[in-house]
């Protein structure tokens, strides 16, 4: 054999060793999560006299900033060689991006996530038939950083839509989802807007072939670059991100979001709002199965409910708080999201709005009620809002109440010392499975009407059979408390107005109310430890 013939068989050998060890490095890793991108703002330059291609405040920050969450928050990986910008996006390089760098990195069974944010344009040319009929021949493009200034008309500058879409729908990844942020972008969709969905099952999604695209326009329209309340991205891409950081886009709660359910989602958003007529659109393109990109949250709406209601129980008001609003602000309309809003509504004092949010999920389909700690008792709560919710939002002060915490220790009762908290309020500590009681005394110079609620974590509440009744100054009233049987923080509210014909003179009833006011303890009901020779 010739010196030049074991150098081919030589190189030939190198190279399926080569593509071998690229096919097993693959198969050892198992499928990716692949996020590229192309990010364009600022355009070479053109004559002063011509129209440039503008400059874009936030196409980079646009990839940057979905490069940055799905890697950080959803498992993607994204290569440097896979992210242009400015530029590093001339037309050469986006060409070698999907001809190349990711036929050579995307393997089968990988998610990809295809995004391009800067201009786009639009070619409107026709053709008509002996009898007079025109077709349109509308196409779309996308303008790489090199492109000549707008005036010139060279389309050849640019990279058509549907080419782009062919290049990638040959990638052997499984799902493909593709973000186009710039104008006309709809046309990339024309052909697929209303296509049919999969049944939306987790698995059908994952195992079908999926080839999806979220466009940030209509075919029509122009793509606005910003938005007053988020002027570092586009108004689509800000709420892309918004949605997907928030956990918003989970409108099914399903603790998952497809690509496509993502983009219908923020598409219904802009429907809903005056301020644009910017109107996303969604469709598939070329070998789609009806599978889809899956983005599943790392909590979701059940876990963080749960972690809510916990923290209510241990009595972490404002750790409750911060999980609440995350609630409130991600998913306003599900039923975790009214409970919350209901709890803080009652923790405040806030009755109306209380009232508002548990007629809300009383009146939800029962299944969809029962997601909410309260689900069972919404209808309940109404109605004693209704009764009792007037002192309910007797304002905080100083309620002339004396209130001894006690314990049953064998036959006597020990009072328990208590500890000062936020809102001047005092919590007691009283182990499960005990007796104890609430010694309450009128301190103040004449007879007031007590009433008195208990409070459970998750916000159910009831007016204890004990109170409702005058209470004559200086006299006293136990009130049993129920034993717990496990660890958690319980309230007792105690609101008082003046008794039926007494004068109110002496007796400190804040000034903004007419009615009375209302004074609060927390009892924190604990697990002893079982080698525990006593209880504190």
């Amino acid at each position: 054999m010739s010196l030049r013939l074991r150098t081919i068989a030589v190189l030939g050998t190198l190279l399926c060793v080569s593509f071998w060890l690229r096919a097993q490095t693959a198969a050892s890793t198992g499928p990716r999560r692949i996020f590229a991108s192309i990010g364009i703002g600022d355009y070479d330059t053109c004559p002063y006299y011509k129209e440039c291609w503008g400059h874009l405040e936030t196409s980079v920050n646009d990839t940057t900033d979905m490069k940055i969450l799905l890697t950080s928050d959803f498992d993607f990986v994204a290569p440097d060689s896979m992210q242009l910008q400015d530029m590093r996006a001339d037309k050469a390089a986006i060409v070698h991006l999907v001809e190349d760098t990711l036929h050579a990195e995307v393997h089968a069974g990988d998610d990809l996530v295809f995004m391009y944010s800067g201009h786009g344009t639009r070619s409107d040319e026709s053709v008509t038939s002996a009898d007079g009929t025109t077709v349109a021949l509308t196409r779309g493009f996308i303008v790489p950083w090199n492109s000549h200034h707008i005036e010139s008309h060279q389309f050849s500058d640019f990279i058509d839509v549907q080419y782009l879409l062919n290049a990638l729908a040959s990638l052997p990844a499984r799902h493909i989802l593709v973000i186009l942020d710039s104008c006309n972008s709809g046309l990339a969709v024309s052909g697929a807007i209303g296509a049919p969905k999969g049944s939306g099952t987790e698995k059908e999604l994952t195992d079908k072939i999926g080839r999806n695209i979220i466009a940030a326009t209509s075919p029509d329209q122009e793509a606005a670059s910003t938005s007053p309340e988020n002027p570092r991205n586009s108004l689509f891409t800000g709420l892309l991100l918004r949605e997907l950081r928030s956990g918003g886009a989970d409108s099914g709660m399903r603790g998952y979001v497809s690509g496509r359910s993502l983009g219908e989602h923020v598409a219904d958003i802009l429907k809903d709002t005056t301020a644009t007529t910017q109107r996303p659109v969604t469709g598939t393109f070329f070998a789609d199965q009806f599978g889809d990109v899956l983005f599943h949250f790392k909590i979701s709406v059940p876990e963080v409910t749960a972690i809510a209601l916990d923290e209510l129980r241990k009595g972490e008001l404002d750790l409750f708080q911060q999980h609440a609003e995350q609630l409130i602000t991600g998913f306003p309309n599900a039923p975790q999201s009214l409970w919350a809003r209901y709890r803080l509504d009652i923790r405040k004092g806030d009755i109306a709005d209380a009232k508002a949010s548990v007629n809300m999920l009383s009146e939800m389909d029962e299944e969809r009620a029962h997601e909410a700690p309260i689900g069972d008792e919404a209808g309940h709560l109404s109605n004693r809002l209704e009764s009792i919710g007037q002192f309910m939002g007797y304002p905080k002060g100083n309620a002339q109440l004396q209130l001894d915490v006690q314990l049953k220790e064998a036959d006597a009762w020990r009072s328990l010392e208590g500890e000062s908290e936020i809102e001047s309020r005092m919590m007691y500590q009283v182990p499960v499975h005990r007796r104890s009681q609430i010694l309450v005394t009128n301190t103040a110079p004449a007879t007031v009407h007590l009433n008195c609620l208990w409070i459970e974590p998750s916000g159910i509440f009831s007016q204890t059979d004990l109170c409702g009744y005058d209470l004559p100054a200086g006299e006293k009233r136990s009130i049993d408390i129920e034993p717990e049987a496990r660890p958690q923080v319980v309230e007792f509210h105690f609101y008082t107005h003046p008794a039926s014909g007494v004068v109110e003179q002496g007796i400190r009833f804040n000034t903004s109310s007419s009615f009375g006011v209302q004074t609060s303890i927390r009892v924190q009901f604990f697990q002893i430890p079982i080698n525990a020779s006593s209880a504190p």
